[in-house]
This record gives structure tokens, sequence and C-alpha cells, in this order.
């Protein structure tokens, strides 16, 4: 029951993310706010706590499009997690530690699993044009 109490508050917050635009005062607490639901979602292990310090809610111009979008960054990058992931697709091999688990894997199925991602983290994000 904790899991899914935890997942739903960390897709909450996700879905909130993507319904509205955010006065830039307010990054700092979304970030936290974010932080926290990945954690309480995904544990506490060393590694995830690692990974929630790359996490930060902020605003920036999008690569694809004329107008701001607020969405999940690389905070040290100031860039849209959605964009870097958006540079890897069609290009990308699959990585030798996923074909370990995965032989049968092609590199146009890898590179459709990163067209998944980006679009999922694309659902997440406000653009300023929606306002």
């Amino acid at each position: 029951m904790y899991r899914r109490n935890s997942k739903k508050k960390f897709l909450d917050k996700l879905f909130s993310l993507g319904e509205k635009w955010v006065t830039h005062h307010k990054y700092k607490k979304q970030t936290h706010q974010l932080r926290k639901a990945f954690l309480d979602y995904g544990s506490e292990t060393p590694d995830n706590l690692e990974t929630s310090q790359y996490i930060y809610y902020g605003k920036c111009q999008q690569k694809s499009g004329p107008c701001p979008v607020q969405g999940l960054m690389l905070e040290s990058h100031g860039e849209l997690i959605s964009d870097i992931l958006h540079q890897a697709f069609g290009e990308s091999e699959v990585p030798q530690k996923v074909l370990e688990v995965y032989p049968k894997l092609t590199k146009e199925e890898w590179n459709q699993i990163l067209r998944i991602a980006n679009m999922v983290l694309m659902a997440f994000e406000y653009d300023s044009s929606d306002r």
C-alpha cells in the first residue's frame, strides 16, 4: 500500500507540474517536492539519493520550439532532460549492458524505447504558449 501511495504522489506531482505555469520563485520549492516524491517512490538507496540531486524543475528555451518551457531539467546544464534524451534518438546503439540482458533487442527497438521515454518526459512539461 505504501508503494502505491508513494507512486501516486510522485505521479500527481509530475502531472501537476505539466498542467500550469509556475512562477520563477517557486522553482526551488517545486524541485524539493519533486525530489522528495522521487525518493519516496523509488526509495532512498544510495543510487536514488545521488540521482535525486540531479533533478531540477525549472524553465528554459526548448530546442525544438520558440517558447519557454518548464520541465524536468539537469540543473548543472539548464537543459530539459527530454531535449537531451531526444538527441540520442535514432543514433544510439543498444548499450552493452542492455544487450547482455536483452540480446535480441535491435537498434531500432532501442531507439523507439528512447522515443517513448522522451514523450513521457515531455508530457510533464508545460509550454508557455499554453498559458
